[in-house]
C-alpha cells in the first residue's frame, strides 16, 4: 500500500461541490423546502443546520442537542448562534470508554 501511495494512487482529494444560490432557489421552488407541510420545515432545518455548521452525516444531525448551541453576542451587542461540537467524528466515547491500559512503570 505504501508503494502505490508513493506512486500517486489514492491521493485524490475528495471535496464536495459548491451549492449555488440557484440550486437553493430550485429546492424552494420544487417544494422540497417550505412551511406548508410537516416534512418541509424539517427538510429546511436539516439542510440549513448541515450547511451552516458543516455537519456531514445523519449521525451528526441525530446527536444534536440544545447543548450544541449557544446564543452569543459580539462586542457591538449583535446576537449570533454559536455551534459547539459535542463529539469527534472519529472518537465518540469518553474517558470511561477508552480501551487502554496504563504503561508499566519504567517503560516508555
Amino acid at each position: 500500500m505504501q508503494e502505490v501511495t508513493k506512486e500517486g494512487y489514492g491521493l485524490q482529494k475528495r471535496q464536495a461541490n459548491v451549492i449555488s444560490i440557484q440550486q437553493v432557489k430550485e429546492q424552494w421552488e420544487k417544494g422540497i423546502f417550505g412551511t406548508d407541510e410537516p416534512e418541509k420545515p424539517l427538510n429546511s432545518k436539516f439542510w440549513t443546520i448541515g450547511v451552516n455548521f458543516v455537519l456531514r452525516g445523519g449521525d451528526e444531525h441525530r446527536n444534536l442537542t440544545r447543548d450544541n448551541f449557544r446564543i452569543m453576542a459580539d462586542v457591538d451587542g449583535i446576537k449570533y448562534l454559536e455551534y459547539r461540537d459535542s463529539v469527534s467524528k472519529t472518537y465518540k466515547g469518553g474517558l470511561k470508554h477508552r480501551k487502554t491500559e496504563p504503561h508499566p512503570k519504567g517503560l516508555t
